[in-house]
């Protein structure tokens, strides 16, 4: 029996959003500083610190003062001097306490970028800078291509209240799929595209005498936590996709936009179907589809069962 080999790999990121708290000046007024100036300081770089505070492990910290100090480097090119410091928290109500009091007090603590949604209630209120203007200029650090041109939508979601833009996502959920490409090849295996193609794939492994081809960990402890988990809830929301289609806002509903749910079609194969500036869905439809009698979307259908078969099936080649 040849040893285990790791075929598959998942990684993955939790999502968590930055903002910039505006220390200083008034940030209703934000001024980008023109359309190739993403520092936005009137056309000039000018010595000075950048504050990092984030609720953050020790791992992530280290990689931000790794860019922090990359950025350091480059100014220091351009003489520019610039300090990065970078300060983390694992306590989550310990990490809001502080925001709040820096925000209500900018001259005794710092904190330049910080994760704005745990204090909501400085939305609107001049404390946090708005970056919309920011999104419509050029990135002097991407080929001063348009800020927004180069993010996905779900990047920069608008606050519907204030209609501003507080929060930048700066991590994402991943699923990234590695193969050992000479053992493809030596066995005549075609690089999977869907389900079945996997599960063939798979099989002709074990065959092969590879016994676990598939590299996703998980114990009997349970599979929150690891990679197999996010694979099962990647594969839940694909496979119940259909259920935006059957919760979509109709006329009439409270929850419905004109403009937006007239034109909607649905499209399983558009990640992004379901975004907030395409879509809108009516939560009470939410409700009454996954607990009606005879759902398909609920635990007690056999649809439901049917998933749980093809995730135990994918645990069985990686043990």
């Amino acid at each position: 029996m040849r040893s285990i080999k790791k075929l598959f790999l998942v990684l993955l990121a939790c999502v968590f959003l930055i903002s910039a708290a505006a220390c200083g000046g008034t940030p209703a007024e934000n001024d980008p500083g023109g359309t190739d100036n993403p520092s936005g300081s009137a056309g000039q770089l000018k010595d000075g610190e950048i504050n990092i505070f984030l609720p953050i492990d020790s791992d992530s910290e280290t990689a931000f003062k790794n860019v922090g100090n990359s950025y350091t480097k480059m100014m220091k090119a351009k003489g520019i001097t610039v300090r990065v410091n970078v300060r983390s928290s694992q306590d989550p109500q310990g990490y809001i306490t502080s925001v709040d009091g820096l925000l209500k007090n900018p001259d005794k603590q710092t904190g330049d970028i910080i994760q704005a949604n745990t204090v909501t209630q400085y939305y609107g209120s001049g404390k946090l800078v708005d970056f919309t203007p920011y999104l419509n200029t050029t990135n002097a650090y991407n080929d001063n291509k348009v800020w927004k041109s180069t993010l996905r939508e779900d990047a920069y979601r608008t606050d519907n209240k204030t209609q501003q833009i507080y929060n930048l996502s700066m991590e994402g959920n991943a699923f990234v799929a590695f193969y050992n490409k000479d053992i493809f090849e030596e066995y005549g295996i075609a690089v999977p595209t869907d389900w079945a193609s996997l599960i063939a794939a798979l099989d002709a492994l074990k065959e092969a005498g590879y016994t676990a081809p598939l590299g996703l960990n998980f114990d009997a402890a349970g599979l929150e936590g690891n990679n197999f988990y996010w694979v099962m809830r990647m594969y839940m929301d694909q496979y119940f996709r259909d259920m935006i289609r059957d919760v979509h806002s109709q006329d009439g509903d409270y929850s419905y936009i004109s403009e937006i749910d007239e034109v909607w079609e649905y499209d399983p194969t558009d990640p992004l179907n379901d975004s907030a500036s395409l879509y809108t869905y009516n939560f009470t439809r939410v409700v009454n589809e996954y607990f009606k009698e005879g759902s398909k979307y609920n635990a007690m259908s056999a649809r439901f069962a049917d998933m749980m078969a093809n995730m135990k099936k994918l645990a069985s080649y990686a043990s």
